[in-house]
């Protein structure tokens, strides 16, 4: 899970700050045809509002809202030559998603995010 950063301004409300940075790469060679790799890069800045809906002892039950810009970038590799060169540029419009979490101290959560129970609606800018 990417770094996030929230500051609770009373016991239900909080807003915050998600980064996210990462590669990925793959490399294949098939029999006789030249080697094939692929190299990604993603990132995304997403502001984030909290809502604490539900708390019991050191567990609680948030709802969190985000909104923000992220990319993709994929460089395809066949035999040394960049083949192809996709670019995704990520909109994220508003989402909001369930949160699961499990307070270790007053400062400190672990997370569980409930994707699957989320709503929201991104644009998606494909070049390449």
């Amino acid at each position: 899970m990417p770094p996030k950063q929230a500051i609770y301004f009373n016991d239900k409300f909080a807003l915050g700050l998600n980064f996210s940075f990462g590669y990925g790469s793959t490399v294949k060679k098939q029999n006789e045809n030249p080697k094939h790799s692929d190299y990604n890069v993603r990132w995304g800045v997403y502001p984030i509002v909290r809502y604490s809906a539900f708390t019991y002892k050191k567990f609680s039950l948030l709802l969190e809202g985000k909104t923000g810009v992220g990319g993709s970038h994929l460089f395809l590799n066949v035999g040394g030559d960049t083949e192809r060169e996709t670019n995704d540029i990520i909109i994220s419009v508003l989402n909001i998603k369930p949160v699961l979490c499990f307070n270790l101290t007053d400062h400190f959560q672990l997370e569980a995010g409930l994707n699957v129970l989320g709503v929201g609606y991104d644009i998606n800018i494909i070049r390449g």
